[in-house]
C-alpha cells in the first residue's frame, strides 16, 4: 500500500521531456491515463535494485486472469465429475491450459528481454 507522498518541482522543460514519454513509455496506461507516478517510481526504483513497476503491473493483471481461468476449470471438473457435460470438454480445458501456458512462457520472454 502507498502511504507516502513525495512532491518535487521540475522546469517546464523538464516537464514535457518527462511528458513526452507518454508516446513511447506505452507499459504505463492505466485505464485509459498515463500515469506519470507510475513511470517516474519505475525509472527510480528499476536503477536502484527495487522492482520494476510495470511489471508487478502485469504481474497482478495475470494473476488476475490465471484465479478467473482457474474458477472456470474448477466448475467444469465439478460438472464433469457429476456425469453433466462432454467429455470432450475436457479436451477443451486441456487445450485453454496449453494456451494459457504459452501466453505465460510469452509474457516471460517479453519481460527477460527488456
Amino acid at each position: 500500500m502507498k502511504d507516502r507522498k513525495i512532491t518535487f518541482r521540475v522546469t517546464q522543460e523538464e516537464y514535457d521531456l518527462i511528458d513526452s514519454k507518454k508516446q513511447t513509455e506505452k507499459h504505463f496506461v492505466y485505464g485509459g491515463r498515463w500515469d506519470m507516478s507510475a513511470y517516474i517510481r519505475n525509472l527510480v526504483l528499476s536503477q536502484s535494485g527495487g522492482a520494476d513497476v510495470r511489471i508487478d503491473k502485469e504481474l497482478s493483471h495475470l494473476n488476475y486472469e490465471i484465479r478467473k481461468i482457474g474458477v472456470n476449470i474448477n466448475q467444469i471438473a465439478h460438472k464433469l465429475n457429476a456425469n453433466y457435460g462432454d467429455p470432450r470438454d475436457a479436451q477443451y480445458v486441456m487445450e485453454l491450459m496449453t494456451e494459457l501456458t504459452k501466453t505465460v512462457d510469452e509474457f516471460k520472454e517479453q519481460f527477460k528481454s527488456e
